[in-house]
């Protein structure tokens, strides 16, 4: 992993927040249209849930070796690495929402991840789950795990763990 390498990951996401604002023509990024899901918000939770698994995989092989390790095993590691991760809001450009995407809810799994899951392998099944909050968490996650792979290829200092997702 090298420094290109890792601005081609920030480029990737800068493409997806392009997709998200023209997403904005139709959904305003609000508390009431959280639960609002559509094909779009689909195809965007997909290609961001797979880079963040890219990055997830490329941040876990700095330090290991081994392949063939579950997501949830990798991010365990990747975790116990950055343990700040869990507290890190990420709030979202022009509004008043703020997320903690990578926090757990009473120790249970962290919904956008099943949402990305069940969306991933079946999206017209389970296309509710294709919903704005879910899309915000997986790109608040994926911005995290992208300042991270910065922090470890490029600079060594993060400043401060609160981020501004600029959508």
């Amino acid at each position: 992993m090298n420094e290109r390498e890792v601005i081609d990951h920030f480029r990737y996401f800068s493409i997806l927040t392009n997709h998200l604002d023209d997403i904005r023509l139709y959904i305003e990024i609000d508390e009431r249209n959280m639960k609002t899901f559509s094909m779009e918000l689909a195809r965007l939770i997909i290609l961001s849930g797979t880079e963040l698994k890219t990055i997830l995989t490329e941040l876990y092989h700095l330090n290991h070796e081994e392949d063939g390790i579950e997501f949830d095993k990798m991010k365990e590691v990747v975790l116990a690495q950055f343990p700040l991760i869990e507290t890190c809001e990420v709030t979202v450009d022009y509004t008043n929402i703020c997320l903690c995407p990578w926090g757990t809810i009473d120790g249970e799994n962290i919904p956008w991840i099943m949402a990305y899951d069940k969306v991933k392998n079946n999206r017209f099944a389970e296309i509710e789950l294709a919903n704005l909050e879910n899309l915000l968490n997986t790109m608040s996650a994926h911005l995290v795990l992208l300042i991270c792979l910065h922090h470890v290829v490029i600079d060594d200092k993060i400043s401060a763990f609160l981020f501004s997702m600029v959508v």
